[in-house]
This record gives structure tokens, sequence and C-alpha cells, in this order.
């Protein structure tokens, strides 16, 4: 089982390992790692959360750009010599402007806020187990809070899922959730 290249930590593994001291990810999930078995085994188990907010919404801004901007499949027609005039259909979405939901603002959330509100003039909603301050939601670009997921889906022409993968988190989004978006929404899920 990997969990985006983090191997499984589990008691199969840490049963290889008779001199292990602790268990720690250098990031803030840990959901790869059987806490059960590190609690039986009387480990430690650690994390870095924070330590890649910013780089993690970096990546969540690039994956938002490449879909919408269909940038993928217009560097495979370009490799192909497919691409000899402007196709005005391949050149996607608009981003600057738009609405961008995020579902999840933690650090990473707000830091991908930022970047789209004020590199890209996007308006920011947010769903979260509790609304931020006011003083959160001014540095992320002024932020409005969304009080239910389905008001959020409604109104996004971005959605970027930036939650821990927890028992709350799980199946979050199912079919009645992509009935709410908008029908040529994007989704990127980073979480």
């Amino acid at each position: 089982l990997l969990w985006y290249g983090h191997g499984a930590v589990d008691g199969a593994l840490l049963a290889r390992f008779p001199r292990i001291r602790v268990v720690s990810n250098f990031g803030a999930g840990y959901d790869h790692v059987s806490c059960e078995a590190c609690t039986r085994m009387g480990l430690p188990v650690g994390h870095t959360p924070g330590a890649l907010s910013e780089t993690v919404a970096d990546h969540a801004m690039a994956l938002l750009l490449a879909a919408a901007r269909d940038v993928v499949p217009g560097a495979l027609r370009a490799r192909r010599g497919d691409f000899v005039r402007l196709n005005h259909n391949a050149l996607g979405k608009q981003v600057s402007g738009a609405v961008l939901g995020i579902v999840g603002m933690g650090s990473i959330g707000a830091a991908v806020a930022r970047r789209a509100a004020f590199g890209f003039g996007m308006q920011i909603l947010y769903f979260n187990r509790r609304r931020k301050s006011a003083a959160l939601e001014e540095r992320a670009g002024g932020a409005e809070f969304c009080a239910d997921l389905p008001t959020l889906l409604a109104r996004s022409d971005y959605v970027v899922l930036a939650m821990p993968a927890t028992p709350a988190t799980d199946k979050l989004m199912g079919a009645e959730q992509f009935r709410c978006m908008k029908k040529d929404a994007i989704l990127v899920n980073i979480g």
C-alpha cells in the first residue's frame, strides 16, 4: 500500500526493525503510519505540520493552472506535431477573476488562498469545520466562509480539497457533491 510516495508503516514493516525508536514523517500527514502498531511497540510517531505548506500550495496552483489551461494535452499535441496553428478551443478556462472554493482552510488552504487571491484576483470561498478569524480571512485574500459544502461547490469555478485524510473526510466528495458543482468546474485534490 502506497500513499503518494510513502510506503505503509505497519506492524509487518516495524517488525523488521527491532531497534527502531521513533517513527516520523517529513510532512503534515501520517495516515500511512499505523499508530496502533506504533503504540503496541511503544514507539512515538512524529510529523512536521506546516513545514511543507508553501510547497504544497505552489503545487496546488500548478495543478489548477495545468487543468484550467489544458497544459498537458497541449504539450502532448506539440510533441506530436499536431500544434501547427492556434486552436482557440484548446485554451481552456479563465483563472483570473474566477471563484475558488477551498475545502480545508488550514495552513495549506490559506497559502493557496493567498496565491489565488493576490496572484490571480480570484474570489475565495472556504468550507471548514469552523469559521476562521477575520484576520486570517483578510490575510487569505478576503476569503468568505461557506457554512455548508453544497453552497461552496455550487458557487465555485475551481475547488481545491486541502484537508487531511481522516475518517471524517473519507468520502467527503461523492456523486451527490459532484452534482452540486458547475458542469465545467475543476477539482484539485491535494488532501
